[in-house]
């Protein structure tokens, strides 16, 4: 009896993570960098004095990772160890540009407002007429600017149920 109940436990708590979404955050005016699984799991990359902190959250659980004093560990490691270099074979994959593309279908996009400023007018002036047939076509705003800003606001979500289905369907 006590294994069924396992077995059903591990049966729910994996159907929760088929169907569970996925988001994609991306704020450069708040500097939000985030990807979430629904409320489980969450990471988040800050900038702070010109490096980079990864923030992870799972459940209760919160751990902050500075990347500067970790790349200076690293050095510091390599510089005191010899080096093992081992063939590795390589694996060639294909590539299915139509799974590729279908996968890419199953996203689905909450939050699109794109704003870019290349700096160089001549290219802005190119890329205009591009910029505002692909967001005629998306209808997102998606834009070039002559203001000198750049912004990006975008959260996509997406499951892995759905990402599985149009995987098998194409």
């Amino acid at each position: 009896m006590l294994l069924l109940i396992i077995l059903f436990l591990v049966i729910v708590f994996l159907l929760y993570l088929l169907f569970a979404k996925m988001h994609i955050e991306i704020n450069s005016e708040t500097e939000i960098y985030r990807i979430r699984f629904n409320k489980l799991l969450s990471i988040s990359l800050k900038t702070v004095n010109a490096s980079f902190k990864l923030e992870v959250k799972f459940l209760w659980w919160r751990k902050t990772i500075d990347t500067r004093r970790t790349n200076m560990n690293q050095k510091k490691y390599e510089e005191t160890h010899i080096k093992y270099v081992r063939e590795k074979k390589k694996i060639k994959l294909k590539a299915n540009f139509k799974k590729t593309i279908n996968i890419i279908k199953s996203f689905k996009i909450n939050k699109c407002s794109i704003l870019i400023d290349t700096g160089i007018m001549p290219l802005n002036g190119i890329l205009y007429p591009w910029f505002y047939i692909l967001s005629i076509r998306t209808k997102k705003n998606i834009m070039i600017n002559f203001k000198g800003e750049n912004v990006v606001i975008l959260e996509i979500e997406n499951s892995i149920a759905r990402m599985l289905w149009a995987y098998i369907k194409s």
